[in-house]
């Protein structure tokens, strides 16, 4: 298996105007040194944790065999689903064909990561997340659901 490692790094967290506001900040997936979408890449934190941690609880109680997890900025995404123990990531970019006006997918690298680690990191990210808001103020709509999917995701971490 390849070293799989979600990036979120709270020094480059910067809030908006208000306390209500959300926050943007680095988060990227390094695959053996390969980056997704790229090293560096600045998302809108809290917005996409949140539904990365919905859609990764829906694998998880078996509603779904794979699920996608979108960034919210550009046409990047990663199809997740669950094989065994282990989850398989495809990395993948949305395309436009200007001559045919449809959108398609085009596969970038595919990877398998043990569903605990993945778990395990998306957590980290999350608590990583929780903790700058309480300790900016921050009232975003995304943080009580974030609290929330972190317990239920706790709970696979401790099985």
């Amino acid at each position: 298996m390849k070293s799989v490692r979600l990036v979120v790094r709270e020094e480059t967290f910067c809030v908006g105007p208000s306390s209500k506001s959300s926050f943007t900040g680095e988060l990227y997936f390094d695959v053996d040194g390969w980056f997704f979408p790229s090293k560096s890449w600045n998302d809108l934190i809290p917005g996409v944790l949140h539904m990365w941690t919905d859609n990764l609880i829906a694998i998880l109680r078996g509603g779904s065999e794979s699920h996608q997890l979108n960034f919210m900025d550009g046409p990047y995404k990663i199809l997740i689903a669950m094989e065994g123990k282990s989850l398989k990531l495809t990395f993948m970019e949305e395309k436009y064909d200007t001559d045919t006006d449809a959108e398609f997918n085009v596969e970038l690298r595919k990877v398998e990561i043990l569903t605990s680690d993945f778990i395990e990191q998306i957590c980290n990210a999350v608590r990583v997340t929780i903790e700058f808001a309480k300790k900016k103020g921050i009232l975003y709509s995304s943080i009580p659901p974030l609290e929330k999917n972190l317990k239920i995701l706790a709970e696979y971490c401790a099985k």
